[in-house]
């Protein structure tokens, strides 16, 4: 008994030859996505950077990148703009939700009511753990006491990217949405530190 009729298989590729293609192309690109999405960073490995100053040379984030160690963090994003520029307080309000680090100057600073809600306060063990050497601050003092909302950044090592206003101050802030700032989050994510180790870095490069 013949168990496999060959002129109907016959039949039947070349009536449904079409499939064979298509089946091979979704097979590609799920192989395409599956490989694109393992080598993709995770949210832990990319860091978000916000200026308060013009930012001069595209290649500024890959400078930044270049001498940090590669296994711990894959992406830099940077954007900034001056406050003198049109939309200034609408770039500033996204860039307090979605940033790890703001670079901002120091009237920006004053004039932002709600620096508790939307920056952490830079903490003596943050202090100890992660800053080498001496720092200036950025402090406010409220009820609860004296808050360090900043470190003063040193604006000549990077001026030949940024343009600053030499009248102004600088200070790194660790922003509130950022989700790597180690033993700042309430959930228990120290290990998740990159925003912290690129301040001092950003202090020393």
């Amino acid at each position: 008994m013949q168990l496999i009729n060959k002129v109907a298989v016959k039949k039947t590729i070349t009536h449904t030859w079409y499939i064979y293609p298509i089946l091979a192309g979704i097979i590609t690109v799920l192989w395409l996505w599956a490989f694109s999405a393992f080598h993709q960073p995770t949210k832990h490995q990319m860091l978000t950077l916000f200026f308060s100053t013009r930012v001069r040379k595209t290649n500024f984030a890959d400078k930044l990148l270049s001498y940090y160690p590669k296994e711990k963090l894959r992406e830099v994003s940077v954007s900034g703009l001056l406050p003198t520029a049109q939309g200034y307080p609408t770039k500033l309000k996204t860039a307090l939700s979605d940033s790890d680090l703001l670079i901002l100057d120091k009237t920006t600073l004053d004039d932002l009511s709600h620096r508790d809600i939307v920056i952490y306060d830079i903490i003596d063990d943050i202090k100890t753990k992660y800053l080498e050497g001496e720092h200036e601050y950025y402090t406010a003092t409220d009820e609860q006491g004296t808050h360090s909302y900043g470190v003063l950044l040193d604006t000549e090592h990077l001026s030949k990217y940024l343009d600053f206003d030499e009248a102004e101050d600088y200070y790194i802030c660790v922003a509130k949405s950022s989700l790597n700032c180690g033993i700042l989050r309430s959930k228990g994510n120290a290990k998740y530190d990159n925003a912290l180790t690129f301040m001092n870095y950003l202090l020393e490069f």
